[in-house]
């Protein structure tokens, strides 16, 4: 798979859509490009978060901090979803 293929789900993430859910990250960073996971010299968006719309009312921002896989504390960037507080 190379960058701008569909991943394989692709069909699951537009049933998710077309119910009502939105992915947060594309949300927020529109037409940017991150990948979550590195290996056999490809990259992949693979983490993925979905809010249903009082959710999404709610989203503050949704970004990937590499940190966690670059320090090698696991094999994928964290998916740091800042919602705000209902209470």
């Amino acid at each position: 798979m190379h960058a701008g293929r569909p991943f394989k789900f692709t069909d699951q993430y537009r049933e998710l859509r077309h119910v009502g859910y939105t992915e947060t990250w594309r949300h927020c960073n529109h037409e940017g490009r991150e990948y979550s996971w590195y290996g056999r010299g490809r990259a992949f968006r693979i983490d993925h978060a979905f809010a249903s719309p009082p959710l999404l009312e709610r989203l503050h921002g949704c970004v990937y901090s590499h940190h966690e896989r670059e320090t090698g504390v696991s094999d994928h960037s964290m998916l740091i979803v800042d919602i705000e507080d209902a209470g």
